[in-house]
């Protein structure tokens, strides 16, 4: 079966758009694009007409080719700080001097409808539902055809960040045995004839020819390159007549890919809204029985946030923040579910410490772990405390996004390299002043 991705993406198109106008949804997506590159100035223009007929405004920020790293990441940063709900993309690839993963990581996850910056990539990785555009096509593929991926032998050919690394993370979690494989593999037969799914996108046209592939196998190509002024895929068009699924280049995954975008874009607007609705909810000593079973053993029979006691052993210690006069202890609950923790312990007259800082993952990338540390900051003000130390539960992007809104330096790692501990003072007023780091 050949695979019309032109239908598909129609089919998507009009849910997406009918779900924006019944939902009043007023979306935008910048898009930012460095150069006049003229192929990525077609992909974007794919995108810019997709977002019309949905809907959705979208802004196109170009920048000359030769703006540094250091220039771009702060121009993203500046896009991205905005309430309103929009997204952003960043057209690859970018010049090669340019660092790319660092512009990628300035755009946060709740805009991140590429899922390319670091955190976005890791709450993917862990099983969040905001899929990579591409892993998200073949999801769709797949589920048309009521394709199981689980115990199949999958290859992919390819490391990139856009096709090769999300489609293997994908195929993993869903219990797929995946290899990974590069366009200057040996052999590369030798692992594609025994595949009940491959997954293509290096980029060289005709490299999986009929005779490297078993009859009823899926073909997901996903390589664009130019062949004779056309565009081209990895593998041969005759290896559809072996396939039981194959998606053609042109006219394949690459319009699922864009419809998937904009799918993105609907999914992290929702999230923000359901954000709304988040409360934090401070717990007195009295209650300290209550929070001990709310977060070791969860919630409900339902296990909607069990922490594990191997794992949180200190919460074994959590007397230790209420026995300390000044203590608090505080819990964010998202539609009647516990999702998030924090504590603030006192330790003396002028310092508090940040503790315990703790987010349910399947919520992490939705800023709850901001919005309760931003409670407690905020109660470490109204208390009058002068010093603030975070301990390593606090993430280290969260400490960089203290130090953009309040001043303080640097972040310092430990010898971990991911956390560290900060103290900065903080008067009444919340303006930062004589930062201690140790």
């Amino acid at each position: 079966m050949i695979i019309d991705g032109n239908k598909i993406a129609e089919e998507i198109k009009s849910g997406l758009a009918a779900e924006i106008s019944g939902g009043g949804m007023k979306l935008s997506l910048d898009i930012v694009q460095v150069g006049n590159d003229p192929v990525s100035a077609k992909f974007i223009k794919r995108k810019e007409n997709f977002a019309g007929d949905i809907g959705v405004e979208t802004k196109l920020h170009n920048f000359p080719e030769e703006i540094s790293t250091e220039n771009l990441c702060r121009k993203i940063k500046e896009i991205c700080d905005t309430k309103e709900k929009r997204g952003i993309i960043v057209q690859l690839p970018l010049p090669a001097h340019i660092n790319t993963q660092d512009v990628l990581n300035v755009i946060p996850p709740e805009k991140d409808v590429d899922v390319l910056s670091a955190a976005a990539t890791g709450y993917f990785t862990v099983g969040g539902d905001i899929l990579p555009p591409v892993a998200d096509a073949a999801k769709e593929i797949l589920d048309r055809s009521d394709f199981k991926t689980k115990g199949k032998n999958a290859v992919v050919i390819g490391a990139g960040i856009l096709v090769g690394k999300p489609s293997a993370i994908w195929l993993i979690n869903q219990g797929a045995s995946v290899s990974v494989l590069r366009s200057h593999t040996a052999d590369i037969a030798k692992y594609t004839i025994e595949a009940d799914i491959i997954i293509s996108g290096v980029g060289k046209p005709g490299l999986i020819m009929p005779e490297m592939v078993k009859e009823g196998v899926i073909v997901i190509d996903a390589g664009t390159s130019f062949k004779n002024g056309k565009l081209a895929g990895d593998v041969c068009e005759s290896v559809s007549k072996k396939a039981s699924i194959f998606t053609p280049v042109p006219g394949g995954v690459g319009p699922l890919t864009v419809a998937m975008v904009f799918k993105n874009l609907i999914k992290l607007s929702k999230d923000r809204q359901i954000m709304n609705n988040l409360s934090i909810r401070r717990y007195k000593y009295s209650d300290k029985k209550i929070v001990w079973e709310l977060h070791v053993n969860g919630i409900n029979q339902t296990g909607t946030f069990v922490f594990n006691p191997e794992l949180d052993s200190d919460l074994e210690n959590i007397d230790d923040v209420y026995i300390n006069n000044g203590g608090e202890f505080f819990v964010a609950l998202l539609g009647g579910n516990v999702v998030g923790m924090g504590a603030l312990k006192k330790i003396d007259g002028k310092t508090a410490e940040i503790k315990r800082m703790r987010v349910n993952p399947r919520y992490q990338r939705r800023g709850i772990g901001s919005e309760i540390l931003k409670k407690l900051i905020k109660r470490a003000k109204l208390s009058g405390y002068e010093r603030l130390i975070l301990d390593s539960s606090v993430k280290r992007k969260a400490a960089h996004n203290l130090y953009e809104k309040y001043g303080f330096a640097e972040y310092k790692r430990d010898q971990k390299g991911d956390y560290g501990t900060i103290f900065f003072k903080l008067d009444l007023k919340g303006n930062q002043k004589d930062i201690i780091l140790e």
